[in-house]
């Protein structure tokens, strides 16, 4: 899951700066343009990395009709990820549900690694069939999921809503929406730093929900690593769907912490 860089050109107009480094709402077209120039152009300042490790906490709560916890499932794991492919290290899992506590890591465990097994034959098969190696590559390309490269952002009107947003400093709230529904494309509400044009947060549903789905958000914090590396380091992902009697309510949080990253593979 490499969180890398993606998008295109650097940003333009001094007098911009000083708009939104004092933290005023920009309402122009070419205020517009020029956030947007500076969000892509610090998207592709980032530094490439394909070697990482974290500890992360994964909470998998399945919800009834009233959106009231049902089940809580919560998952501690060490992450590896060696040239884009990630490898976790189950430490425990812990089941909450009607009351009752339990551990249940060792079971887990033994369906992830056959869950593994199955997803491994088949990425071998499918690599024979297409000349592939066969192997999962795990990598993000931020153009596809951050539309403000100059390739992506014609299909989306941008707005800043309210200006700013306090969170120990002065940030800017930049809201994307597409113009033509599409479940492929998001819209989102994004919290920027104006002094360095970092996305800080972002917050994104479909602009159109997918077949079956009747509603669905993700939420995103951020966290520039040394400057340079673009890292995820919160995500919250909520969905109600299904189809006939069948249906999910669902919201899946994951936090990183001791994020390491190392230009060579992680032995």
């Amino acid at each position: 899951m490499d969180q890398r860089n993606a998008v295109l050109k650097l940003w333009r107009g001094a007098a911009a700066i000083f708009l939104l480094a004092a933290g005023l709402t920009a309402q122009t077209p070419d205020e517009i343009t020029s956030l947007l120039d500076g969000i892509s152009g610090r998207l592709k300042s980032y530094a490439d990395y394909k070697n990482w490790t974290a500890s992360a906490v994964t909470t998998i709560t399945e919800m009834n009709k009233d959106w009231n916890p049902q089940k809580i499932t919560v998952i501690t794991r060490s992450v590896r990820v060696k040239n884009d492919e990630r490898e976790d290290d189950i430490l425990q899992v812990i089941e909450t549900e009607k009351g009752r506590t339990r551990d249940i890591t060792k079971k887990y465990q033994d369906e992830l690694r056959e869950r593994l097994e199955k997803a491994r034959k088949r990425r071998t098969e499918s690599g024979k069939r297409d000349g592939g190696d066969g192997r999962d590559r795990v990598t993000i390309n931020l153009e596809e999921v951050l539309p403000f490269g100059e390739k992506t952002r014609s299909g989306y009107d941008f707005r800043l809503p309210g200006g700013e947003a306090s969170s120990g400093g002065r940030f800017i709230l930049l809201e994307a929406k597409a113009r033509k529904p599409n479940p492929k494309l998001w819209n989102g509400i994004y919290t920027i730093d104006p002094g360095t044009f970092d996305i800080l947060r972002a917050e994104v549903y479909p602009s159109k929900n997918p077949k079956f789905v009747k509603e669905m958000e993700m939420s995103a914090e951020v966290e520039i690593l040394d400057g340079k590396y673009f890292a995820l380091k919160k995500v919250r992902f909520r969905v109600y769907g299904g189809i006939f009697l069948k249906r999910v309510r669902m919201v899946v949080e994951e936090e990183y912490s001791d994020v390491r990253i190392t230009e060579d593979p992680v032995s």
